[in-house]
């Protein structure tokens, strides 16, 4: 429904802004008042993939745009 895509969203919109920090998603997730199960559930049935997994993703692509950039240490990165 469209409530399930707009909820999938808002998690989409949650993880991103995140940024650097290392909060657990499940902790993340709890402040838009449903459960983590719920919410994995209609992330997955919109975008094909776990909360989890899409910020093991972002943070991945980050990783790599980082390794390009001949200044930084692998230590850096």
């Amino acid at each position: 429904t469209e409530r399930e895509t707009q909820m999938a969203y808002a998690v989409k919109d949650l993880i991103e802004a995140q940024g650097e920090e290392t909060e657990s998603i499940q902790r993340l997730l709890a402040s838009l008042g449903r459960s983590y199960a719920h919410l994995s559930r209609l992330f997955r049935r919109v975008f094909g993939i776990t909360p989890v997994d899409y910020r093991n993703v972002l943070r991945l692509e980050k990783a790599k745009t980082l390794l390009r950039n001949p200044r930084l240490t692998m230590a850096e990165v």
